[in-house]
């Protein structure tokens, strides 16, 4: 069983996504801005990061993984994104992301991808 950390504003997006991926064994907690991902991050120590791109405090996707990285150097981040477009795919690039899903995405597609996620060994 790994860990894994959903950071989504949304509280249906949070709560679903914790129940996929519950669903499949990874012990799964949520937060919804940088604070909260950096607090429950502290004890909860994940392996695997789904973080939304567009969160509603000043903080981004790409600023949640960047920090999260800072203290977890082996996290593998998720992205997912109802927000295509060209600042995204320039963040994209200079972040260190395992993967990106676009919305609407397969939710199945996004455990399968975290589940591979989990079980690639830390760098």
């Amino acid at each position: 069983m790994s860990r894994v950390l959903v950071i989504d504003d949304n509280p249906f997006y949070r709560r679903r996504l914790q129940e996929l991926f519950k669903g499949r064994g990874h012990d799964t907690e949520t937060a919804e801005n940088l604070d909260g991902a950096v607090e429950v991050a502290s004890t909860h120590k994940p392996e695997v990061l789904v973080v939304d791109c567009m969160l509603k405090d000043a903080a981004d996707g790409f600023d949640v993984s960047d920090r999260l990285q800072i203290d977890h150097p082996d996290l593998k981040t998720i992205v997912i994104t109802g927000y295509p477009g060209p600042e995204v795919d320039r963040r994209r690039e200079q972040a260190r992301v395992y993967a990106f899903f676009e919305k609407p995405f397969d939710p199945e597609e996004l455990a399968t991808t975290v589940d591979r996620a989990a079980a690639e060994p830390a760098n």
